[in-house]
């Protein structure tokens, strides 16, 4: 739904090595595709020369805040709130 949007998404995780690789094809499996894992947009490192390790970002979503079933009840308020704050 964010990337239908436009949007990009960043997986940014404490998780590294064989859990990290798990993780991120247990999200790829359920159709989320990240931009970047663990890193800056690639247009980010672009601007600034080097990796700032500075996310940008106009929403960050905590896995350990919610439940799956709770975000997928705000998700649409969700984007709706962020198309509107790029709009302003």
């Amino acid at each position: 739904m964010l990337k239908a949007s436009g949007h990009k998404i960043i997986l940014w995780t404490s998780r590294d090595g064989k859990e990290l690789e798990a993780a991120v094809e247990w999200c790829k499996a359920q159709g989320i595709v990240f931009d970047a894992v663990n890193a800056p947009l690639p247009e980010q490192i672009q601007r600034w020369g080097n990796d700032t390790r500075k996310i940008y970002a106009d929403f960050y979503i905590d896995d350990k805040a919610m439940r799956v079933e709770e975000l997928e009840n705000i998700m649409d308020s969700v984007v709706d709130i962020v198309d509107n704050y790029n709009t302003q």
